[in-house]
């Protein structure tokens, strides 16, 4: 996939962490904001009925092929869809994880990539996942987040270094209303990564009952 032209061409990886760790996806030290959050995400309405159409397959001589690489309008495909109807059964799939892909040529801006994780829970857009093109944007993608959003109630200031010993600052930044939560963090796994969480009450509700159910190895 093409990746964000504000990525930049280069720059040192290696880095390591210092200052400050985040244990937890959202943390809720102050009150939810009572103002009423904008509910939309590129145009998608949060906590409603998902309405995008189901993204064009490929002909295929077995199965139902799979999934178009590009689309010329914007649409949603099942998580770790193979085409193959035997393999798809058998996969972990509850109807909940899916992506939206959107047409090369309208991309979200802030985004790095075409397709976007989504949680769809009873038929309801209820999450959004997104990653960025890290530090290079994270100032650029805050102020976007603020002018939607407002201020933060929580702000994580860190500061990266490099083997070269260069340092880098960035936050994790995080919105928490009565039926919104989102949170940002400039730089996550590397230096060119950055991600969005965001979640309405009955997606933050999923996320967490899904941490406390016992993985395979454990039943």
């Amino acid at each position: 996939m093409r990746k964000n032209s504000l990525r930049p061409n280069q720059m040192k990886r290696g880095l390591f962490l210092v200052g400050l760790c985040f244990a937890t996806a959202f943390v809720a030290s102050t009150r939810a904001q009572v103002v009423k959050p904008e509910m939309t995400v590129f145009g998608l309405p949060l906590g409603e009925k998902l309405t995008l159409p189901e993204c064009p397959r490929e002909r295929a001589k077995r199965g139902i092929g799979k999934y178009a690489s590009s689309v010329d309008s914007t649409c949603w495909q099942a998580w770790n869809d193979t085409g193959d109807p035997i393999a798809f059964k058998m996969k972990d799939y509850d109807g909940v994880n899916r992506y939206v892909l959107f047409p090369v040529r309208e991309k979200p801006e802030i985004s790095d990539y075409e397709k976007l994780p989504i949680f769809v829970i009873d038929g309801n857009l209820e999450g959004v996942n997104l990653g960025t093109a890290g530090y290079a944007v994270q100032d650029a993608v805050l102020a976007k987040l603020v002018a939607k959003w407002g201020k933060p109630q929580t702000v994580v200031p860190r500061t990266l270094q490099n083997g070269f010993g260069a340092k880098y600052n960035t936050v994790t930044a995080m919105w928490t209303f009565e039926n919104l939560f989102v949170r940002f963090q400039g730089v996550s796994t590397g230096i060119e990564q950055g991600n969005i969480t965001i979640r309405t009450k009955k997606g933050k509700e999923w996320d967490e009952a899904q941490e406390q159910r016992p993985s395979r190895s454990e039943l």
